[in-house]
């Protein structure tokens, strides 16, 4: 028996709102550990620059059909959600009708019941936080958009996100940042060794000439002529400071680069996009991530929307496919010149959508 199998044995049976009262805490403490685990990589530029990659693009997608029922998905909605299942694994909002229209609610924090693995069957406790207080309510299932990136089978209720599903590299690249944050938060400065001398009064005016400099020139006597001690004891140069301070090991710095990538790997975005890379590089990159991470997200995330409003909700992103307009373009040409109809050519380029 594993320590939660532990843990529910020992709490026993008690109940709270018709649920076992031991089934809540070891749920919490299930999605604790889950939520924890590359909690420090969730915090990096890397999973920052892949986040707001997803968000940009799913910001400037068009929604379909326009009306009453869509015009509440915006782009700052559409911004959040492609955020949270990079950052998060998952997003919650639940559906409400005000003045005759549809609004949605983006929930802070969540608690999911229900019987087996039909999330229709589920039933949210969601907290929603506003600047002076929070709300918590039941919701059900069809009044609740919930956006997940992965999901474990034993789990299906809880969102992972890509740094929790590849949670060995995360945590090794949130452990590489930081140390180099406890590198930067060390002391700084220049170290100026003085010889211990009978007459520390004679020292006083150097300290405050040395710790106003500030940049600027200061005439000071020579040392060596030696200190007290005499011209035998002169340092073999004159006045010479030792910096100290932020000196990361290279191997560190070469981590940092290499988990990087490989965290943007993971989270499916090339790293042509933030490493330099020449214009080809970039525009083959681009393409990638907008056939390869891009739509499979918005698949997922149109499917959501269309079984919660019941209706077939499309995200369309051909404003960003024009980057790719002149590759398109080829395949076209090719395709026609092998002898493919103009209309099915162009649909399979992408220049086109294709009669259903």
């Amino acid at each position: 028996m594993g320590l939660l199998g532990r843990l529910r044995r020992l709490l026993g049976p008690e109940k709270r709102e018709g649920a076992p009262f031991t089934d809540a805490i070891v749920d919490a403490f299930e999605e604790g550990a889950a939520r924890r685990t590359g909690a420090n990589a969730a915090a990096t530029a890397a999973v920052e620059a892949a986040a707001s990659a997803y968000g940009r693009a799913f910001a400037a997608s068009r929604v379909s059909p326009a009306g009453p029922r869509t015009d509440w998905i915006t782009p700052g909605l559409m911004n959040l959600v492609a955020r949270e299942m990079i950052r998060r694994g998952e997003m919650i909002a639940r559906l409400y009708v005000s003045g005759g229209r549809v609004q949605a609610a983006v929930a802070g924090s969540w608690y999911i019941r229900g019987p087996g693995a039909e999330s229709r069957r589920w039933t949210y406790q969601l907290t929603e936080y506003g600047p002076s207080d929070s709300r918590t309510r039941w919701v059900p299932s069809a009044s609740v958009l919930h956006f997940t990136y992965a999901v474990a089978p034993e789990r299906p209720w809880a969102g992972l996100s890509p740094v929790q599903v590849a949670s060995a590299e995360g945590r090794l690249h949130g452990a590489v940042v930081e140390a180099l944050a406890d590198e930067a938060r060390g002391p700084r400065g220049s170290l100026l060794p003085i010889p211990q001398d009978g007459e520390e009064d004679n020292l006083d005016g150097l300290k405050r000439t040395i710790g106003a400099l500030r940049g600027k020139l200061a005439v000071v006597e020579t040392v060596m002529a030696g200190w007290g001690e005499g011209r035998p004891a002169a340092p073999r140069e004159d006045w010479r400071p030792q910096r100290i301070g932020f000196n990361a090991p290279d191997v560190l710095r070469n981590l940092r680069s290499d988990t990087g990538k490989a965290v943007l790997s993971a989270c499916g975005v090339p790293v042509e996009l933030v490493t330099a890379a020449d214009g080809t590089g970039q525009r083959e990159a681009y393409r990638r991530f907008l056939f390869g991470s891009i739509l499979p997200l918005a698949r997922m995330v149109e499917r959501e929307l269309g079984a919660k409003l019941e209706a077939d909700v499309r995200l369309d992103f051909s404003e960003l496919m024009a980057s790719d307009l002149a590759g398109r373009a080829r395949a076209f040409q090719s395709m026609v010149g092998a002898g493919m109809q103009l209309e099915r050519a162009a649909a399979l380029a992408g220049l086109m959508t294709p009669e259903p």
